[in-house]
């Protein structure tokens, strides 16, 4: 038992820790709890706050741990609070692994410790998470996700889901890396939010490595769904990188559609509309800004 304990422990000190944090004391600190109960060091957490919190973060994070680092940053989003982690790592760190959480996430027991040894145990692995189900619910929310058949569209796998396809990307939620893939490959950040890490994950399939949820490994988090103005926006950004050649605007003009009606259903048609308008615009404004090299 001793020594399975010293194994954990070492595995563990293998992993720095970045919390992406925005708006949501409440939920960083049961995050942060979460994250000591697994084990990991605190003084390989560091928690890069967004959202101009730094007082308030910095008073949660030293309530759970002195250790814990906090970072004030210009909200960037969510790729840019990554790779501002990533390279805050002092340079004589032996941390291997990076483990990306977003503030609302809560683990089971040994989850990260499985995370870690499921990587240890594949070299062709680059990326694993956990499945996640809705803090709310219980629900499945994600088993990782896959791109449908004809448009090129990314699906979650949950419960309904299941064997649809290979995992090809992982919620962004919870992900534990190899660190040098993310110091070799920075996430790019022209998404903001939402879809980034799909288009980063498929990257490292691209580049011969795969990803991977591993089942024995639980987490909860919140999920509102993509607001419609960041899927307007990012359905076209994604796929300009990945969509099917000759469907890309019948992609975004499916994923806009659906949208609409669900915002119809909720009484809302007009806010929605307005959002979509907005967000397809925005898109547009980044796709011409990615062919000008701006």
């Amino acid at each position: 038992m001793a020594a399975r304990i010293r194994g954990i422990m070492k595995g563990l000190q293998e992993v720095q820790t970045v919390v992406v944090h925005h708006n949501s004391i409440e939920t960083l600190r049961r995050c942060l709890a979460s994250l000591l109960a697994q084990g990991l060091p605190a003084d390989r957490i560091h928690v890069v706050d967004n959202s101009e919190m730094l007082g308030d973060v910095s008073e949660v994070a030293s309530s759970a741990h002195s250790a814990i680092r906090v970072s004030s940053i210009a909200n960037r989003g969510y790729a840019a609070a990554i790779n501002y982690g990533v390279i805050s790592i002092p340079s004589d760190s032996e941390a291997s692994l990076l483990l990306v959480v977003t503030h609302e996430v809560t683990f089971s027991e040994g989850a990260v410790e499985n995370m870690v040894r499921e990587l240890h145990s594949d070299p062709s692995l680059k990326a694993v998470g956990p499945a996640l189900r809705n803090a709310s619910t219980g629900a499945s929310w994600s088993e990782g996700g896959f791109l449908t058949r004809v448009l090129s569209l990314p699906r979650h796998q949950d419960g309904r889901t299941r064997g649809r396809g290979a995992t090809l990307w992982l919620d962004g939620a919870a992900v534990l890396y190899r660190l040098e893939e993310l110091q070799r490959h920075p996430m790019r950040e022209d998404y903001f939010l939402y879809m980034e890490e799909v288009d980063y994950h498929l990257q490292i399939n691209r580049r011969g490595g795969s990803v991977k949820v591993v089942q024995d490994a639980q987490a909860e988090q919140s999920s509102h769904g993509t607001p419609a103005y960041f899927l307007a926006r990012n359905v076209q950004l994604f796929q300009a990188s990945w969509g099917t050649l000759g469907l890309r605007s019948v992609a975004v003009l499916w994923e806009c559609s659906k949208c609409f009606v669900r915002g119809l259903r909720a009484g809302a048609p007009l806010a929605t509309l307005r959002q979509l308008a907005a967000g397809y615009g925005a898109g547009r404004k980044v796709l011409a800004e990615r062919r000008t090299g701006l």
